[in-house]
Formats: C-alpha cells, sequence, structure tokens
C-alpha cells in the first residue's frame, strides 16, 4: 500500500514530465551525459537561449564575483571554474525555478519570499561548509554546492504547483505550531522535503552524490565525501528558517540543532552575526529573481 509521501512523490514525478525544458537547456543536459563538451560548446548553446543566458549571468555576478571580476569571457570562464556537471545541474535548477512563476499567488506561494530562502540557503551552506576542518579534505566546490542548494529548495518550493491543497494544509498546520514548513512536512510525511526534490527531478538524471548530498545527513555515512555537504545543506535549512528567511509567513520557534550543532560548533552569538551579515548579501543577490528586494512580509 503506498504511503502518503509515495503518492506525492508520484505527483511531482509526473509533474516534471510535463514541464517543457527550453531547446538549449535539453542540448545541454543531453551533450554534458554523453560526452565532456568543451566550454565553448556549451557556452554557445547557453548563448541560444537568451533567458538561460541571463540566468546564468546573474548566478555567475552574484556566486562567481572571482569570475565577473576577472574575466571578459564571463559564462565561459564560469563553466571551466564550475566544472560541466554543477553547469548540467545549474540548468536544471533553473530551469525549474522558472516555472514557479506560474503558481497561484492565492496559495500563499510567494516567489520573493522563495527567491530569498533559496539564496540564504545557498549562502549560509557555503559559509558553514568553508569554515568546517573537514571542508580542505571534501570534494564539494562552490559551484556543485550552489546548486545542490537550490535543489534542495524544490521539494517545498514545488509543492503548490504539483500538489496545491497539500501545500495549503501543510502551510495551515506549520503555522498554527509556529514551525517551518520543512518540520511540518517531516511529521506529516515522514520524510524531508529535500528527498522528494530528488526523486522529482529523477528524469532529469541527478548524479548520485547531489542524491547523497540531499539525503537527510543522519542517513548519510561519516565516512562519505558527501556527508558534509549533506549537513551543510541541512544547517544552513535550519539556520534560514529561525533567521526568518523561509518561505513562511509565521514566526518560527528554534528547534535543537542535536548533532548539526555539534557539527559546526556554533554559538548563538556567531549565528546572530551570521544572520545580520546575510542580510547585507540577500539584498545584493535578489535582483536575481527579477522581484523588488524587500519581501511584503518577514517573519518575526
Amino acid at each position: 500500500m503506498e504511503t502518503e509521501f509515495e503518492r506525492l512523490e508520484l505527483l511531482y514525478q509526473r509533474g516534471v514530465l510535463k514541464l517543457a525544458s527550453s531547446r538549449a537547456a535539453r542540448q545541454i543536459i543531453d551533450l554534458i551525459d554523453n560526452g565532456e563538451p568543451a566550454a565553448r560548446e556549451l557556452e554557445l548553446l547557453i548563448m541560444r537561449d537568451p533567458g538561460l543566458a541571463a540566468e546564468f549571468l546573474k548566478v555567475i555576478g552574484h556566486q562567481l564575483p572571482e569570475v565577473s571580476s576577472s574575466s571578459s569571457n564571463l559564462i565561459r570562464s564560469a563553466i571551466v571554474k564550475m566544472g560541466v556537471r554543477a553547469v548540467r545541474n545549474l540548468t536544471v535548477a533553473l530551469h525549474l525555478r522558472s516555472t514557479l512563476s506560474e503558481i497561484d499567488p492565492d496559495l500563499g506561494f510567494n516567489l520573493e519570499r522563495y527567491g530569498r530562502w533559496v539564496l540564504a540557503v545557498g549562502i549560509l551552506a557555503a559559509f558553514v561548509y568553508r569554515r568546517h576542518p573537514d571542508a580542505a579534505n571534501s570534494a564539494w566546490p562552490s559551484g556543485e554546492l550552489i546548486s545542490a542548494s537550490e535543489i534542495s529548495c524544490l521539494g517545498l518550493g514545488l509543492m503548490p504547483l504539483f500538489a496545491p491543497s497539500s501545500f495549503t494544509r501543510l502551510a495551515r498546520i506549520a503555522s498554527r505550531n509556529r514551525e517551518s514548513l520543512s518540520t511540518a512536512f517531516e511529521k506529516a510525511y515522514g520524510a524531508m522535503p529535500q528527498q522528494l526534490a530528488t526523486s522529482a527531478i529523477s528524469s532529469w538524471k541527478l548524479p548520485h552524490d547531489y542524491c547523497e548530498a540531499l539525503t537527510p545527513f543522519d542517513r548519510v555515512d561519516p565516512g562519505s565525501s558527501h556527508y558534509l555537504a549533506a549537513c551543510s545543506i541541512a544547517f544552513a535549512h535550519k539556520l534560514a528558517e529561525e533567521g526568518g528567511y523561509g518561505m513562511e509567513t509565521w514566526p518560527v520557534e528554534k528547534r535543537p540543532g542535536g548533532l548539526l550543532s555539534l557539527e559546526f560548533s556554533m554559538s548563538d552569538e556567531e549565528q546572530t552575526a551570521l544572520l545580520q551579515l546575510l542580510e547585507t548579501h540577500i539584498e545584493r543577490a535578489m535582483d536575481s529573481w527579477n522581484v523588488p528586494s524587500r519581501p511584503e512580509t518577514k517573519a518575526a
């Protein structure tokens, strides 16, 4: 007998298959899946799609400033720095992001809040990852972590599109309990929304190590090369939600950090200082979402 989570997975898988991808996006994915394309080849494909090219340039400007400030050939330089696999998965994430504008705002989904959440998770994940003493021995470059962080948000981000009634019910429960949507999701479905993201885009052939990084960190082998990435993304989600940068329009009560707090050893004072610094980065980066920089409602 199917569980509620398995039924939700099926809705997502069917929904993603119905989404039309641009010809350029599909060609990029196929080209990378079938070989080792040169940066020049990928650059030409990206430039054929003005919308995709614009999104890549925005990501480069905000997430890879060392490239945007030192190169006249931004897209090709970013491809070389990120690696083709990160380019592939960023293409997937950017394509799926573009579909979120189709969601009915009456469902309580705010694209601006979602954009701030995605940016916050990416910035926080990169920060806590880099400051960890084991980061030097890990195989996750910044471009990969950016892509994985954005994909991790799609589990909740696509819910109003593929399962609107379930999203409305989840938001009502979470608001009543003053908890994050992720916490309410875990209680309702016995799984993390990041798992829904990986199953939803299975047709896009997400790499195995991305699936590992988006797996609940306590289910990843601590000896795995993906363990630190999984912990960083999970801790970033916790910090973002409790700092008022989640999708929630209600205050979220702080929950125990458990193993994550021990893994990253950040005091409450350090977390507060980090969130204050985050606001500056968010304000600068919000133009990549084509919406005003300040949300209508920010959780208290």
